[in-house]
């Protein structure tokens, strides 16, 4: 094979590894809810609470979850919690939490998508979900994919949970993921933590 031959292939397999990582790429820049960062760059729409140390899908000492106390609106008991993600491409978006749901109805998972950065109401332009996951005491995993129009440069990932007007519950997230494919593993490095891997063993024929 000739020295350009060569580096024509080089050039392919970097440029196709690129797109497979962006694409493989979590857009919530807080998946995890580390304790070092807690609740950043999420809110609870409706309900009460916020970050939750002490509680974690995975049993991680440093790291907990995004938990909220729903609220009467309406004829029902309502909790919300979403975050924004920017989005660079289109084509089919995936969304995945891990909830634990201690009364109520259900969970949803929504994504909505917004024509301009930063997911203002304005520059709304569409939205689907899926719904009725039921409630879970142990963890569960919820999921939603959606097709994120041309012109999106935004998109909201919501979850919603409803019950019955007279008995309040809690919801708890945690392990989000936003992107254009499947999560096939997690780690946690960079929140320079660790309590998700054994300890590294000596192999042997």
């Amino acid at each position: 094979m000739s020295r350009f031959r060569a580096m024509l292939c080089w050039m392919s397999f970097v440029l196709v590894a690129g797109a497979s990582a962006a694409a493989a790429q979590n857009l919530l820049a807080n998946a995890e809810f580390e304790d070092a960062v807690g609740a950043a760059g999420w809110s609870v729409g409706t309900g009460s609470g916020g970050f939750e140390a002490d509680v974690d899908a995975n049993g991680c000492a440093a790291s907990g979850s995004l938990a909220a106390d729903s609220v009467v609106v309406g004829e029902l008991q309502i909790a919300r919690l979403f975050t924004c993600a920017p989005l660079s491409t289109f084509g089919n978006l995936r969304a995945e939490v891990l909830y634990r749901q201690f009364g109520g109805f259900g969970l949803g998972v929504e994504i909505a998508f917004y024509d301009a950065p930063g997911c203002d109401a304005a520059d709304f332009i569409s939205s689907s979900g899926t719904y009725g996951h039921a409630p879970s005491t142990t963890w569960a995993l919820a999921t939603h994919s959606a097709v994120a129009p041309v012109q999106a440069q935004s998109a909201i990932l919501q979850t919603w949970s409803s019950g019955p007007v007279d008995s309040v519950f809690v919801v708890n997230v945690d392990r989000a993921w936003l992107g254009f494919s499947t999560p096939i593993d997690w780690d946690d490095f960079e929140a320079n933590a660790t309590c998700r891997w054994d300890a590294v063993q000596t192999l042997t024929e």
